[in-house]
């Protein structure tokens, strides 16, 4: 085998090797969020066994501890996530996270209160992936709607219809600064072409 031989089947073996750790990494990942998941359910169940646990926000403060590495719109939908799943594990009675000395009762009582906690986190995550501007409007107009403030709702909505005007206006700014960049770069391009070829 000659040199060249070599360094493809060097090249190929790295190709396989880079491919088998993605899968185990993969595999790896998926495990350790399982046992996230029941670690945060099981303390849910211990906390609320424990009325340590009374309000969302309790939840929210458990998950920070099981998870304290995570960025702030991620750690939220990551939450939801896991908090889904661990809500499933209660409905559907999962021994190894409710122990076998459940009652109906409790199950049931533990399933509303993860059941409120998730839909009291979806309210506050419906603006989360906004821009800051429009999130802050829209959660004011929102807390001024629960309120029935229609004044200051009126007013928040005018504001977020400015916003919008703006940041619409910006975008099509930066399409059109696109659009004649990339003319002048086709234009370069066969300048380019032709004093080349001449």
């Amino acid at each position: 085998m000659d040199f060249e031989e070599w360094i493809l089947i060097a090249y190929f073996g790295l190709l396989l090797g880079a491919g088998l750790l993605g899968l185990l990494r993969r595999y790896d990942d998926r495990r350790s969020e399982q046992k996230l998941v029941e670690e945060f359910s099981t303390n849910i169940v211990i906390g609320r066994r424990s009325g340590s646990l009374r309000t969302h926000k309790d939840i929210e403060k458990l998950y920070d501890g099981i998870c304290s590495n995570q960025r702030a719109l991620d750690r939220f939908c990551d939450l939801n996530k896991h908090l889904v799943q661990a809500h499933a594990k209660i409905v559907q009675k999962d021994k190894k996270i409710l122990g076998d000395d459940i009652k109906d009762d409790e199950a049931k009582s533990l399933a509303e209160f993860t059941a409120s906690a998730i839909d009291s986190l979806q309210y506050e995550l419906r603006f989360k992936e906004l821009p800051e501007i429009e999130r802050n409007l829209l959660t004011d107009a929102a807390s001024f709607a629960d309120k029935n403030d229609a004044i200051s709702v009126k007013s928040k909505l005018s504001e977020l219809a400015t916003a919008i005007k703006t940041r619409d206006e910006e975008l099509r700014r930066s399409e059109q600064l696109k659009m004649i960049g990339f003319i002048l770069a086709a234009l370069g391009f066969f300048a380019t072409l032709v004093f080349g070829l001449t």
